[in-house]
């Protein structure tokens, strides 16, 4: 039910208070609802997340997130609502799911807003089953070492 008030005693003047929205007078309670319609389906479309995550065995299945779910919640709804062409690929526990996106691990308490995925579109992120998490810096490691090497020869 929508929250709808009288103001002021009068029928046809309402105040449609909706996700933080005033509208305000609005003539009719038809144009009232309709708006309401339009308001609800323009968050919920703008502000939901669409992933679609690979495994390795080249499966998909597309799923619909908060920008404030994080990885581990992911994880942990996707293992409680496994799906069904994936039995053979089904893991003992959420905690081993790990989410690869643009061929980075997310830890767990990373958002899916804060990755600033567009919104309305079909993100892809590959879920892999995996014990533990490389060293954050790892990678970039190994690029600075390469960098601080000298392979030049100095011709007399």
């Amino acid at each position: 039910m929508l929250p709808i008030a009288r103001r002021g005693g009068s029928v046809d003047c309402i105040i449609l208070k909706f996700c933080g929205i005033f509208v305000e007078p609005c003539v009719g309670l038809l144009r009232c609802f309709i708006l309401a319609i339009f308001f609800f389906f323009f968050f919920f479309f703008f502000f939901q997340v669409n992933l679609r995550l690979i495994l390795v065995s080249g499966k998909t299945q597309d799923f619909i997130f908060s920008p404030n779910d994080s990885a581990m919640d992911i994880a942990k709804h996707v293992f409680d609502n496994w799906p069904l062409g994936w039995e053979e690929e089904q893991v003992g526990s959420a905690s081993i799911l790990r989410l690869i996106f643009q061929g980075r691990f997310l830890h767990g308490s990373v958002t899916l807003g804060a990755l600033k995925l567009p919104p309305g579109r079909t993100t892809v992120m590959h879920l892999v089953a995996r014990e533990t998490l490389p060293e954050p810096n790892s990678h970039g490691q190994r690029n600075r070492e390469k960098i601080t090497e000298s392979n030049c020869c100095l011709l007399l």
